[in-house]
């Protein structure tokens, strides 16, 4: 008859690789052109993720527990956070305080581009 033996089962904190995946993919969107309309959204996700990995962290014993990866997603999340708002708040700005919107009502595109050089020289200079 064979001899059972018990595997000991390790746990291991996978919410960590995530938050860490989700906050470098952030990051990643952040500095695309497209992207940065959804670096906010990851951003967020990874946040949270971050903040429950390191709550699992705490609990589990071991080497482990993935507390640094918890961390550092945490930590990278945070700034492309902080960074998207920024530069969401500078493009809104910008916008907002420049004949820009004025700009998109006139048909011709020739006039049209030429009053968007305008309106971008004007608040450049």
């Amino acid at each position: 008859m064979p001899a059972i033996t018990g595997a000991i089962e390790t746990q291991s904190n996978r919410v960590a690789a995530w938050a860490l995946g989700l906050a470098i993919a952030g990051l990643i969107l952040f500095f695309t052109l497209f992207g940065a309309v959804f670096a906010i959204p990851v951003a967020m996700v990874s946040l949270i993720l971050s903040v429950i990995a390191i709550g699992k962290a705490r609990k589990l014993t071991g080497a482990d527990t993935r507390f640094k990866m918890s961390v550092t997603a945490l930590v990278i999340s945070a700034a492309t956070l902080v960074l998207s708002i920024i530069l969401w708040a500078t493009i809104f700005m910008f916008v907002s305080n420049s004949d820009v919107i004025d700009c998109f009502e006139v048909t011709d595109a020739a006039e049209r581009d030429s009053c968007l050089q305008d309106s971008v020289s004007g608040w450049l200079n």
